[in-house]
């Protein structure tokens, strides 16, 4: 059992590139829901 399995690659804090990039997505998804939710309230 080595140490340098649990730790981080260089470059990175604590997310590794694909869970960068699945919260990337999903903040993405989130603030177009957030846009189209916000526009159906204000055309009424």
């Amino acid at each position: 059992m080595s140490k340098k399995k649990h730790d981080p690659p260089e470059g990175y804090e604590w997310l590794s590139a694909e869970e960068n990039v699945a919260w990337a997505v999903l903040g993405i998804l989130g603030l177009v829901a957030w846009a189209v939710l916000f526009g159906k309230a204000c055309m009424g």
